[in-house]
């Protein structure tokens, strides 16, 4: 529609000034990224494994040429992916000894592990979390889905397979583009954070608010929260609390509309023990996907000359930047006291954090 196609316009507009703003020492650091990358390369064992050098190595500038989505992930004791593992690890030991979840939210079994705290409304999703997060599981373990292939695995495991070699692979593709504007860097003018959820949108203009530190970042690193934004967007669609129905323990489907969770809309329910997608939901992720491929299509036309090998690094990007955001969602949760003794604690409906991060 006429919206989708203003956004679209908009923000290619968007990103023309940009590079037009851009001062030419500014554009090209392409060349220092490739002389890394070879040291990193020379550095590594013939399996793929670090040898000399590592994550915590790689410079600020190769780190920015893909996004600031290496050390932020990858990093070995700090990293998002190394805590999301951890956090997974915590749930499971509460919940061992635990049976199953009931389709009306009842958990069986008693925590095991007695310092981590969980109100009832948490314990769904925890559980369900500690599942998903334990390297290696199907998919179809944890979800009701036809969508769901045989034997297909979480995106995390997929990305931290082999740490070293993921994260160099990203690297590779980032400088192996043809395409000049994927090519070279634009400044950013701190739109570190353009997403649908920052942005006001009419017939006719956009607005983009929430600036960041002004940064100096290739187009498709820039693009990259801005598309992932059209999912990103599904876990903060607002809802309006019953007060008479605050307590949110149940899983059950009531009518299709979601359950209510304190601020944002629950995306799954509980049937036979798996998530299944709410009915809303499953009306409204195809058309998600299909706005998604829409965009990221007109946009690989109109800024890349449609080259697919800079659409495949894009993807890429998002899916490790939906990651790291359900990794940030357990940050959060456990910032407001998730896990600890509430008493005292003025933050309610914390359980919201788990759900976004499923």
């Amino acid at each position: 529609g006429k919206l989708l196609n203003t956004l679209i316009e908009e923000f290619i507009q968007t990103v023309r000034h940009l590079q037009a703003l851009t001062h030419p020492e500014e554009r090209d650091v392409i060349q220092d990224v490739e002389e890394e990358l070879a040291t990193l390369e020379m550095a590594m064992s013939s399996d793929g494994t670090a040898n000399a050098r590592t994550v915590v190595d790689v410079s600020k500038k190769t780190d920015m040429f893909v996004g600031l989505s290496i050390k932020k992930n990858y990093h070995p004791t700090e990293g998002r992916f190394v805590r999301m593992r951890e956090t997974g690890q915590r749930f499971r030991n509460y919940f061992r000894g635990t049976k199953k979840v009931d389709d009306s939210g009842g958990v069986a079994g008693d925590p095991s592990d007695k310092k981590l705290f969980l109100t009832d409304e948490e314990k769904i999703p925890a559980l369900f979390l500690g599942k998903l997060l334990q390297k290696g599981t199907p998919l179809r373990n944890i979800f009701d889905s036809d969508a769901v292939k045989e034997n297909q695995r979480c995106a995390l495991d997929v990305v931290t397979e082999s740490e070293h070699s993921s994260w160099i692979g990203l690297i590779r593709r980032a400088v192996s583009v043809e395409s000049s504007s994927a090519r070279k860097c634009v400044w950013n003018a701190g739109l570190s954070d353009a997403g649908l959820h920052n942005l006001f949108l009419d017939d006719a203009k956009l607005w983009l608010f929430d600036l960041g530190p002004p940064a100096i970042q290739p187009v498709p690193a820039f693009l990259t929260k801005f598309l992932m934004s059209f999912f990103h967007c599904l876990g903060m669609e607002d809802v309006e609390v019953d007060a008479e129905r605050e307590d949110t323990r149940t899983g059950e489907d009531s009518g299709g509309q979601s359950p209510p969770t304190g601020d944002w809309a629950r995306r799954f329910t509980v049937v036979d023990n798996k998530l299944a997608l709410t009915q809303e939901t499953k009306t409204i992720l195809p058309k998600v996907y299909e706005a998604f491929d829409f965009v990221s299509s007109r946009l690989g036309v109109e800024i890349f000359d449609g080259e697919q090998a800079v659409r495949d690094l894009i993807i890429r990007y998002v899916v490790l930047q939906l990651l790291s955001d359900a990794s940030f969602c357990l940050e959060r949760w456990q910032s407001k006291g998730g896990g600890s003794d509430r008493e005292g604690n003025h933050h309610r409906h914390l359980e919201k954090w788990l759900w976004r991060s499923l």
